[in-house]
């Protein structure tokens, strides 16, 4: 498993590892786009949420499950075949508007918290075992 982001996502990134049975290749802050485009295009699955490094593994070919709470994956979105959008649905989700701050106007996370760990455990074991079986 390899961990990816920028610099400023350093702190989230070791909470993370700290709660990992296996330790993680921990990229953050060390890759060009040239080099994390290279890396996504080798990389067998991607999760991520609505971010660029989706849009590049969806430009690559890599299978990846996009994690969708507050933004619309109909507006920005992967566009890729091999892409699997989860998102809870709940009424006020989408609501991220990118004209104004990313804060909640409700004052909660639940468009996030309602995925949870096991659904996103379940999509990964699919999505790798279609692909072996495609190899």
């Amino acid at each position: 498993m390899v961990l990816t982001g920028a610099p400023n996502d350093l702190p989230i990134i070791n909470d993370v590892m700290r709660r990992m049975r296996e330790r993680p290749v921990n990229l953050a802050g060390k890759t060009t786009l040239t080099q994390l485009a290279a890396l996504l295009q080798r990389a067998d699955l991607l999760i991520t949420g609505d971010s660029g490094p989706m849009h590049i593994a969806g430009a690559v070919g890599t299978p990846l499950i996009a994690i969708h709470g507050p933004t619309d994956p109909a507006l920005s979105g992967p566009v890729s075949p091999g892409a699997t959008v989860l998102r809870s649905g709940i009424w006020c989700s989408p609501c991220y508007n990118a004209t104004g701050p990313a804060d909640c106007r409700f004052y909660t996370t639940q468009c996030m918290k309602n995925i949870t760990p096991t659904q996103v455990r379940e999509v990964v074991h699919e999505k790798l075992k279609q692909s072996l079986q495609a190899k």
